[in-house]
């Protein structure tokens, strides 16, 4: 599932963060945050480096390892 928009301030991180908490009742959820800004990070308290990002893991020069751009447990069930 995924939440988008192009428009600012319409409830994405708000929607994807609340739609994450009710799913991880039903089970294990991974929430990715591919915006820039991070906001669904910041929503459940995690700012991530340059080090461990997204962006990192994605570039092959940077050498990032999966283990450590998942946060466990940001909230019961849920990783991200």
């Amino acid at each position: 599932m995924a939440v988008c928009s192009s428009k600012g301030g319409v409830g994405k991180t708000a929607t994807a963060a609340n739609l994450a908490a009710v799913l991880a009742t039903h089970g294990r959820t991974l929430v990715v945050d591919v915006d820039p800004q991070e906001s669904l990070g910041r929503a459940f308290g995690v700012t991530a480096t340059q080090a461990d990002s997204l962006t990192a893991l994605l570039d092959p020069e940077a050498g990032a390892e999966l283990s450590a751009v998942i946060r466990s447990e940001v909230a019961p069930n849920l990783d991200l």
